[in-house]
């Protein structure tokens, strides 16, 4: 599970009938599914980097730079599930067209986080 529980509230179901089929729904789907649906961007890079316990602390340090400098900024505001190929193109061309704190493009290391 990842993070925390927590209660899900949905509302504004025109009929008791819509309100019991979007829980089915949403019980039926996958933990990964309803995480995605849930969570922001930006949530999940801050849990991405609380969970990287096994880097160094200049490695942190960039990490933590870039996503609290980049990615956050131009992504942090979308739902996992909202995530596409198109959007995503759009954002990293308009990261892309950014400068960094030395008046440099942004790297490619800036815009993508390493795996794991």
């Amino acid at each position: 599970m990842l993070g925390r529980c927590e209660r899900v509230r949905r509302g504004g179901y025109p009929s008791r009938t819509a309100a019991r089929h979007a829980r089915d729904e949403w019980l039926n789907s996958t933990e990964a599914d309803r995480t995605a649906q849930g969570w922001t961007v930006e949530r999940w890079l801050r849990h991405w980097l609380d969970n990287r316990t096994k880097i160094r602390p200049t490695t942190r340090f960039h990490y933590t730079r870039d996503v609290e400098n980049v990615l956050i900024p131009h992504l942090g505001r979308y739902r996992l599930a909202d995530l596409d190929a198109p959007l995503l193109r759009t954002v990293f061309a308009e990261i892309g067209a950014t400068r960094n704190s030395k008046g440099r493009p942004q790297s490619a290391s800036a815009m993508c986080p390493a795996p794991g």
